[in-house]
Parts: C-alpha cells; structure tokens; sequence
C-alpha cells in the first residue's frame, strides 16, 4: 500500500497515471480505511496538487460513511471551502460535514463557519447544506443552528436569503 501512495504522490499532475493511481487508492480505502495510513491522509490534505486534495476528500468522505468518529474533522474543515478550493474537493467534504453532524455535532460547526464567511459561495453553500441535512434530521439544523439559518435569511444575496428564508 505505501508503495501506491509513493506513486501517488510523485507522478505528474497533468497526466492520466495520477487519477488511475488516485482511484486505486480510494478503492483500498473503500475494501478498508484500515489500510489508509491517517499520515498519508494528511499529506494529501495538504498538497498543493487537486489529484491529492480529490483522493483525501473521497477517502475522508467514506470514512465519514464508516468510521464517523475517527474522521479529523479538521481535514474536512479544510477541504470545504466553496470560496477558494476545486468543485471536486469542496463538494465531497460538504457532503462528508453533512454526514459526520449527524453522528458529530461538532462536525455542524464546519457548515455554521461557512454560513458567516464573508464570501457568498461559502453562505450559499452553507445555506442548501443546512436545508439538506434538515431534511434528513430537522432537530440538528433548528436547535442548534437557528439563529444562523435566521441571519442567512436576511443575507444581502438573494440567492442565500430566500432558501434560508424558505426554511
């Protein structure tokens, strides 16, 4: 497995070999998270080069899925950035935060942040992530994030107000 992740890290990130290897890595992740070294994990959190970033998220994601408690939710904190970070990172670590608050309240936190930054794709993201997991476990979101859901409801960006206003 190490062996694999050395490859990983030292191809080229305009290539095909770096999504092959990529892939390889998060399908060992999925047959074990065991077999994911949490160092490794962390490395890839913070390389500069998307292909690692995407691996982290979707091993992140997964273990969010099996193992919500051992999830750093730090990493994930990291990761779910609308503002400043790829589609293809930020979406999973959304959907990895949504997942882990319903086990972690902690994990709600990571969405509460995003609802006040001061970049509307954050509040926006933060908006249809809040009405998602309300969806699925209203009590969460109303008790312990009304009052945000309230200020994004009078957000100066309609696209942030009105679903907040909605909910």
């Amino acid at each position: 497995m190490r062996v694999l992740f050395e490859c990983l890290l030292t191809l080229p990130d305009n290539g095909d070999a770096i999504y092959v290897v990529g892939d390889f890595l998060e399908a060992c992740a999925r047959i074990d998270v065991a077999l994911i070294k949490p160092s490794w994990v962390a490395q890839l959190v913070d390389s500069s080069t998307l292909r690692h970033r995407i691996s982290a998220v979707l091993i992140l994601w997964h273990m969010a899925v099996v193992d919500p408690g051992n999830v750093p939710l730090d990493y994930i904190a990291k990761l779910a950035k609308p503002s400043t970070e790829d589609w293809y990172v930020y979406s999973p670590a959304i959907a990895a935060a949504k997942q882990l608050a319903l086990s972690r309240r902690a994990a709600l936190e990571i969405l509460l942040d995003l609802a006040s930054s001061p970049e509307v794709t954050d509040r926006f993201t933060a908006m249809h992530a809040l009405r998602e997991l309300a969806d699925v476990e209203p009590a969460i979101v109303w008790f312990c994030a009304s009052d945000q859901i309230r200020q994004l409801a009078k957000d100066a960006d309609e696209d942030v107000a009105g679903p907040a206003g909605d909910s």
